[in-house]
């Protein structure tokens, strides 16, 4: 599973941070969203891109909706049929609390081992220093930006 800060990967490409400028925030989702997709199908990596609180539940798009609101459902496994989707958290909710809680469950599962079953994307030192303690492994949005474009070009 691959959990994405939303916000902080769109703010480090250029292509998407301008809609942010330009106050057109459902565009730069959107389109964050269908690069996600193209990674998860080629990766085959279930993917979880989390916005911070817009008072509403989900984000619709070419990754589906959210329809859970619980964090305790974890699946460290790579399981294609599971789709991918993209998350806004709750009106008071921040992302990086919701992506700390995600982690904190996989913690049961990997007992702190790192794995490549779980992958974090963020800049965020916070999530970072919760989500390795947790198993997981961490990426840079800056890097994370890479793979999008790789993907995309490849496309």
């Amino acid at each position: 599973m691959v959990l994405v800060d939303g916000y902080n990967v769109i703010y480090k490409w250029p292509r998407l941070k301008k809609h942010m400028t330009r106050g057109d925030t459902d565009r730069a989702r959107q389109l964050l969203l269908e690069d996600l997709e193209g990674l998860a199908s080629l990766q085959r990596w279930r993917i979880e891109c989390v916005f911070d609180g817009a008072g509403r539940a989900a984000v619709v798009g070419p990754l589906g909706s959210s329809s859970r609101s619980s964090s305790s459902d974890v699946d460290l496994g790579l399981n294609p049929s599971l789709a991918p989707f993209g998350k806004t958290t709750g009106r008071n909710t921040e992302a990086d609390t919701y992506i700390e809680g995600r982690c904190a469950v996989a913690k049961n599962v990997t007992l702190g081992v790192t794995t490549s079953s779980l992958i974090v994307a963020t800049d965020n030192s916070q999530i970072k220093l919760v989500a390795s303690s947790s198993g997981a492994l961490c990426m840079s949005s800056d890097r994370f930006v890479l793979e999008l474009k790789a993907v995309k070009k490849g496309m």
